[in-house]
């Protein structure tokens, strides 16, 4: 599983997430995550268009994360979630938790406003109910 970060002059960490994360490596994204947060980071941007494979403990941990984050007055926004990765959150009503966007301008938008005022849909980005 490949995880590159690059830390943005506004604040903002995007976080690449490739390959397949299972209970193997988890531990490993779990750690670089934890390790932003520790580092000030209050907003993050999840990039999962290279990620494969996302077993059960990887989509609770995002959702760990999120409230991790938004506890602290911070957000995590999912951008490019590949095929797989979609319909698992999909199928588990996920979509409407997540803040989703498909491109990086969208998701730098939504952690700019919270989230608000960017219609879901295609090419856009979906504010969470969650």
């Amino acid at each position: 599983m490949g995880r590159e970060s690059e830390v943005r002059d506004d604040g903002v960490v995007i976080l690449e997430v490739a390959g397949e994360v299972d209970a193997f490596n988890l531990p490993r994204f779990c750690e670089q995550v934890q390790d932003i947060f520790r580092e000030g980071t209050r907003k993050i941007v999840l990039d999962l268009r290279k990620l494969e494979f996302a077993d059960s403990k990887m989509i609770g941990q995002l959702l760990d994360i999120q409230k991790r984050f938004r506890k602290a007055g911070g957000n995590v926004v999912l951008l490019r979630p590949g095929r797989f990765v979609m319909r698992t959150l999909e199928a588990l009503g996920l979509d409407a938790v997540f803040t989703l966007c498909r491109s990086q301008e969208e998701a730098l938008r939504a952690l700019a406003t919270g989230g608000e005022g960017t219609p879901p849909g295609p090419g856009g980005c979906g504010e969470s109910r969650g």
